[in-house]
């Protein structure tokens, strides 16, 4: 598909178009998304990145601090750096993971009572996310995404290069 552009002869991929490439739209509504979760999360002293990290704790108490990095998309260093930051603050500890070799991350008490305050707050700001769509288009939206992340997930290199 190519099309030309407004004053120009000569025709461009559509891929070419930042409002075609998926990748660019997930990543631009992500910026604008967490430049709204920010301030929706100030009173409770927490950034989006650092409450991702809390709620993976509690729906995967134990896990490691690479199984962390890799659901934050970040490298092990920045992974360490939260979980310092985190663990700093009471929020969560590590304790001995699966093996001898292995330290797992678990919620302390202060990071449950933060996560206990931060409904009303996401509610407020996921609403607003998604006040332009019916309940159904919300649905399908959080569906397809789930397909591109999973299908990144089962086959990063591959997803992301097109080169298995």
């Amino acid at each position: 598909m190519t099309f030309a552009r407004q004053g120009q002869d000569t025709a461009v991929p559509a891929i070419a178009r930042l409002e075609d490439m998926l990748g660019y739209q997930v990543y631009h509504t992500n910026m604008l998304a967490m430049r709204g979760a920010r301030p929706a999360l100030a009173g409770l002293d927490i950034t989006p990145g650092q409450l991702t990290a809390l709620l993976f704790l509690r729906d995967h108490p134990g896990c490691d601090q690479t199984s962390l990095s890799r659901l934050l998309a970040v490298n092990r260093s920045a992974a360490m750096k939260l979980v310092i930051r985190l663990s700093g603050r009471d929020l969560i500890e590590r304790r001995q993971g699966r093996d001898q070799r292995t330290l797992g991350l678990w919620l302390r008490p202060r990071g449950e009572q933060l996560l206990d305050s931060v409904p009303a707050a996401l509610q407020v700001w996921d609403g607003a996310l998604s006040q332009s769509l019916t309940s159904g288009e919300r649905a399908m939206l959080l569906c397809l995404l789930g397909k591109v992340r999973d299908s990144i997930w089962a086959s990063p290199g591959e997803a992301l290069t097109g080169v298995a």
